[in-house]
Parts: C-alpha cells; sequence; structure tokens
C-alpha cells in the first residue's frame, strides 16, 4: 500500500514527465529559455526538455500574417490631406531576431508609418492616387533591409484605399 508520500511523489514525477514533452506543430517554432536566457529554437516535432530549468519562450507562426496599416491624415506635396488604408504582408524568417521585440507589431508600424508619411509628402494627390504602384515599391525598397534585421521578410505591401480628406 503506498504511503501518502509516495503518492505525491508519484503525482510530482508525472507532472514533472508530462512538461518535459513539447510538441511544436507545423508552421510554427518555439524558443526555449534556459532559466530566463535562449538556448535553442525548436522546430515542429516533439521535444523534451528539463523540467523547471527549460521552459518555452516564445511561440512564433512561420506561416505568412497580415497586418492592417490605418493612418489617419497624411499630407501630400500639394497639402492636401489623405487617408491611406493598407495591409502588410510578412513571414517570420529568424525567430531569434524577431523575439527580440516585445511587440512585433508595433515595431512594424514605426518602421513604416513614418516612412509613407515621407513617400507620400513627396507626391501630389492626383500622383497619389493614381501611382500606388510607385509608393509600394519604393516603400518595400526602404523597409526590406530593416525587416531582415528584424527577422522578418516582406512578402507584399497592398494599398487597400486612398481617401481625400473631404471623404471622410
Amino acid at each position: 500500500m503506498l504511503s501518502v508520500y509516495g503518492f505525491v511523489f508519484i503525482v510530482v514525477l508525472f507532472v514533472l514527465l508530462f512538461k518535459s514533452i513539447v510538441i511544436v506543430p507545423r508552421g510554427y517554432e518555439y524558443t526555449v529559455e534556459c532559466l530566463g536566457r535562449y538556448k535553442k529554437t525548436l522546430k515542429s516535432g516533439i521535444h523534451f526538455l528539463i523540467p523547471v530549468i527549460e521552459a518555452v519562450g516564445a511561440k512564433l507562426s512561420l506561416m505568412e500574417q497580415s497586418f492592417n496599416l490605418f493612418l489617419e491624415d497624411v499630407s501630400t506635396k500639394d497639402e492636401e490631406v489623405v487617408q491611406i488604408d493598407s495591409i502588410l504582408f510578412y513571414q517570420i524568417q529568424n525567430t531569434v531576431n524577431a523575439t527580440q521585440s516585445r511587440d512585433l507589431k508595433l515595431d512594424i508600424l514605426n518602421l513604416i508609418v513614418p516612412n509613407i508619411r515621407a513617400i507620400v509628402g513627396q507626391m501630389n494627390k492626383d500622383e497619389l492616387i493614381s501611382k500606388q504602384d510607385i509608393i509600394y515599391s519604393e516603400l518595400l525598397n526602404i523597409i526590406k533591409e530593416k525587416m531582415i534585421l528584424m527577422g522578418i521578410q516582406v512578402t507584399r505591401l497592398e494599398i487597400k484605399n486612398v481617401r481625400p480628406r473631404d471623404l471622410f
């Protein structure tokens, strides 16, 4: 017959065994932290960790993701105010670099918004509405290198809508 201590020992053993098994789904990567510090990256499949010492840090999807960018009141070269709605499609390429950010989407937004404002500020309203592909290509050239340093690959940027101020 098991004593209370034996029962507690068996329960703790099962909990530790259960915590040591990590299954990473396809299309994801997990980072492993050893006592709070980055140790390695887990690819898809089954992995075993040392309980209490190693823990899963970040769980990142490697699939293409989208992010809506809503810009309010962007001024053009002829001092017209327009509103631009766009969608950024990106994919995480390097999980270690991508986990260096506390809020990845906020960092992406802070990188893209000033560049869109700068590009739009060099165009007048008529050019802006008719030449959206130029905005796309210029912005992609500017941010591509910076995004790679963040561990992200920009797959495309689509401008959904450009509205003059009198239409909002």
